[in-house]
């Protein structure tokens, strides 16, 4: 029987690759949660992000080519400039510039101010 299946069953696991001390810890632990009122269970939080827009996509899209064709003029790895996650964020909010990019990195991407 699996892991999860013994645990639905009521039972805790045995993971024999464990050292003692820590199979020790696991049973206990298991144990804890296994009588724990569903009232304390913790809450799995839910992700609060939002799914990129078709204009958000475009505009990143827009940001990685003027990105790459800038560092490719100048020899530089593309993410030394501005990271994926770095051109997502300022798809979707452009004033987030001043804050997550430093002034040659805006210059550069053609965002200065």
């Amino acid at each position: 029987m699996r892991s999860a299946e013994l645990f639905n069953a009521g039972q805790v696991a045995d993971f024999r690759h464990f050292s003692a001390r820590r199979r020790q810890a696991f049973r206990d632990a298991a144990n804890r949660a296994l009588h724990m009122p569903e009232g304390e269970w913790p809450i799995q939080r839910r992700r609060t992000g939002t799914r990129p827009t078709p204009e958000m996509l475009r505009r990143t899209e827009e940001l990685r080519q003027r990105r790459d064709r800038t560092t490719a003029e100048l020899g530089l790895d593309p993410s030394f400039v501005a990271s994926r996650s770095a051109l997502e964020t300022l798809a979707c909010d452009p004033t987030a510039a001043e804050t997550l990019l430093v002034p040659w990195q805006r210059q550069l991407l053609d965002l200065a101010n």
